[in-house]
């Protein structure tokens, strides 16, 4: 492996620089780290974050070389970090001050439980249970729970029209009008039912009414796309419902706003609008 002179070979998370008579090792980071990791005041156990910072210092005593600073300025760098991502400054001069490296794992009560039980976290509520369950020899662990963002758009969109219980886009090849709708059925089974419409000239259909005043407008059928998945009927309406204003913006054809709902979901749509632009262009 070569190791350009006086410069920085990064590989891992590992930086070694070449010296007139020896090689010294420090942390790697990319030009585009922003030194952000997980800030204090986010939905986590108060021990976990705590133990983030133990991590962080973990690492800088096994990879940094003491003789040229690296460590030393690891530490005061990871002390900034964090501090700036809302810890208590106490709490991470504690922390560094106390850590030693290598320490022996002396949690026998850990060891010793043999149930596991995974629930949400529920800040102040997980953490008693946490306490509680310990004295009964079963080890909690806590994962994510349920999201707003998830409710509503719950992963990426298919990626064929080969599905079912699905929110769907049907755009105008000719204008940025799209149509907005939802279906518990296979969505070429819907597709051949929006285009039976069009041909009995069904004015309930948005699609056949957008044609009816633009003639010469053209349906891009190929590009349909599925924007969302839900089993549940009702989740499903609601998703069509908050696509529809989302795409209110740019012109919809369809000839009712869909499922009512509170005018407090206004106030999402922007951050909503900005969500699905991001999930189309990937």
């Amino acid at each position: 492996m070569e190791v350009e002179q006086e410069g920085h070979l990064p590989f891992v998370d590992l930086s070694l620089c070449r010296q007139s008579y020896r090689i010294t090792a420090g942390i790697h980071r990319k030009k585009s780290h922003t030194l952000k990791y997980s800030n204090f005041s986010s939905n986590r156990p108060r021990a976990e974050q705590l133990g983030i910072i133990k991590s962080m210092l973990h690492r800088a005593h096994s990879l940094c070389d003491e003789e040229e600073g690296h460590k030393d300025d690891e530490i005061k760098l990871l002390s900034h970090a964090f501090i700036s991502s809302d810890y208590e400054p106490k709490d991470v001069d504690r922390i560094i001050g106390s850590y030693v490296f290598d320490k022996p794992n002396n949690d026998t009560d850990a060891e010793q439980r043999t149930d596991t039980l995974c629930i949400p976290y529920v800040r102040g509520a997980s953490d008693r249970l946490r306490k509680q369950l310990a004295k009964e020899g079963v080890n909690v662990v806590f994962r994510k729970g349920q999201t707003l963002g998830k409710y509503l758009m719950n992963g990426g969109p298919p990626k064929n029209n080969m599905r079912k219980n699905v929110v769907y886009k049907i755009p105008c090849d000719t204008c940025s009008f799209c149509y907005i709708g939802e279906t518990s059925q296979w969505f070429d089974e819907r597709e051949v039912q929006h285009k039976r419409s069009m041909k009995n000239c069904d004015t309930n259909n948005g699609i056949y009414m957008h044609i009816l005043k633009h003639p010469d407008h053209v349906i891009a059928w190929d590009k349909a796309t599925m924007l969302d998945y839900d089993r549940n009927y009702y989740a499903r309406r609601m998703k069509e419902s908050l696509y529809i204003d989302i795409f209110s913006k740019t012109g919809t054809m369809n000839l009712e706003d869909g499922m009512q709902k509170n005018q407090c979901w206004n106030a999402i749509l922007p951050i909503l609008r900005g969500e699905v632009s991001e999930k189309i262009r990937r």
